[in-house]
């Protein structure tokens, strides 16, 4: 979404959606907070905002100000090991950081569209893999978490990239489906490898394999997302 020069300037339709955004965000994440107080103050917390952090900050660009960064894979990591409480927590506070970095510019509409769009949509990943998880004790531990959190990782880049899409071609007046087709459908390879690593760094104490196959991993995301930057630009045209 590219930014112009104050919440006004925007369409009508685009400062509806933000607002509306806005307030979804809060819901969710004041909802996911009733739930899991416990969660928010554990040290665990803690060392993921610090990797948010760092992460938020390895991003490539994307279109019109929009990015894409490792940030996915530790939001994805708290939905398989926390509530969704501490995957919003991290989501948005990981958002933040991508704001106001390395432009150090506050643009107060685009934080909150921001912030309450990937709050909704951690909050949809997470309660998504859970309930996945919980509902086929059946299948064997493995496969089972495997398939939840590639669903969720789907969830997640769906609500990402249809959002972004949405505020774009509103801002815009363009088509939302040229724009997702054009720009954002191409990192959904990227989501994967972030699920995909998530799930393998949450095994890691199994053994040696395990690192071995989350360090492949990471490389393929970086491959990933440094393609879909490429794809994504203007000039491109198509993934």
């Amino acid at each position: 979404m590219k930014p112009t020069d104050t919440f006004k300037a925007l369409p009508l339709a685009a400062q509806r959606a933000i607002v509306m955004f806005g307030f979804a965000g809060m819901f969710a994440l004041a909802s996911a907070i009733r739930h899991d107080m416990g969660g928010i103050l554990s040290v665990r917390l803690m060392v993921l905002l610090l990797f948010a952090t760092l992460t938020a900050l390895l991003k490539a660009r994307l279109y019109r100000g929009t990015t894409l960064s490792f940030l996915t894979a530790i939001v994805l990591m708290a939905v398989i090991r926390d509530s969704a409480a501490v995957s919003i927590i991290i989501a948005i506070w990981g958002v933040t950081v991508q704001t106001l970095f390395p432009s150090r510019k506050l643009i107060p509409y685009r934080l909150a569209f921001n912030s309450g769009m990937i709050a909704v949509t951690a909050g949809a990943s997470s309660c998504v893999y859970h309930a996945f998880v919980t509902n086929n004790h059946s299948v064997p531990l493995v496969p089972n978490g495997i398939l939840a959190t590639i669903l969720a990782a789907f969830v997640y880049f769906s609500g990402n990239s249809i959002s972004m899409s949405f505020i774009v071609a509103i801002t815009q007046r363009v088509s939302i489906f040229d724009i997702w087709m054009k720009h954002f459908m191409c990192s959904a390879q990227s989501f994967l490898m972030a699920g995909l690593l998530a799930f393998f760094v949450t095994l890691v104490s199994i053994g040696f394999m395990v690192i071995a196959v989350s360090l492949t991993i990471v490389f393929s995301y970086y491959c990933a997302i440094r393609h879909a930057a490429r794809q994504s630009t203007p000039q491109s045209g198509h993934c």
